[in-house]
């Protein structure tokens, strides 16, 4: 048995320890049960807190930033399949702006492609798409990134959230990161 799991970060600790006894019996008794988990940078701390042999049980192997090649090809060869081109300095932007980040890049393709009205996507486009984006990213990702957040990160991005704006915000997050998709 497969068992595939995304945002393992937001599993509550009590699941969490449930899940690793489990899958550590599993191990023991050499069943054939394997887990493929994704997370954020946190997840081995939290599954480390839940069950301390959880870091000698399970490999965490990072995915970090894009780099940038990586970047441009994430936003372009779908693009592509669908019969749309972005111009370079587009394309440029949006890596400057995403710094690879792969969640970061989807948002800004798409809202870049909502607001384009024909192919190619323009810089122009990239840019009236960046607040939107920016928008975006601050209903959709930061809430749920500052819940999983270690307390100590939490209470500093809270102090830094009230006295920035949200294009800063935007900007302090891709900052942490680096530590630890037209109409068919």
């Amino acid at each position: 048995m497969l068992l595939l799991v995304d945002e393992l970060q937001y599993v509550p600790e009590d699941q969490l320890a449930a899940l690793i006894t489990a899958l550590h019996r599993a191990a023991q008794q050499q069943l054939p049960v394997m887990l493929i988990g994704a997370g954020l940078p946190q997840l081995p701390g939290r599954m480390g807190r839940a069950k301390t042999y959880a870091e000698r049980l399970f490999e965490f192997p990072q995915i970090g930033p894009l780099d940038a090649a990586a970047s441009r090809q994430a936003l372009v060869i779908p693009a592509r399949k669908q019969g749309v081109e972005f111009v370079p300095r587009a394309i440029a932007m949006i890596v400057r702006e995403t710094q690879g980040y792969p969640y970061f890049l989807q948002e800004w393709g798409k809202h870049a492609w909502d607001v384009a009205t024909r192919s190619p996507i323009t810089l122009r486009d990239v840019e009236l798409a960046s607040r939107e984006t920016i928008a975006a990213l601050d209903v959709k990702f930061f809430p749920r990134a500052l819940r999983s957040a270690h307390p100590q990160r939490e209470t500093l991005s809270a102090r830094h959230g009230r006295a920035r704006t949200r294009a800063a915000s935007f900007r302090r997050h891709r900052r942490c990161t680096r530590a630890p998709s037209h109409r068919a």
